[in-house]
């Protein structure tokens, strides 16, 4: 069975662990992901910004 919203906020709040990502950690990822693409297609390596790190 695939677990309901409240019980995996239950379980997050009694082992006081986020169960997912944050938003903004997906974000960051998501910007990984997006040079990735970007480097591949350049064939270049690139960097993301200092205050994204």
């Amino acid at each position: 069975t695939v677990p309901t919203n409240y019980q995996r906020f239950v379980d997050a709040v009694r082992n006081r662990v986020q169960a997912e990502p944050s938003f903004r950690h997906a974000a960051e990822l998501q910007k990984v992901l997006d040079l990735a693409v970007v480097s591949d297609e350049k064939r270049a390596e690139l960097r993301a910004h200092a205050e994204t790190q």
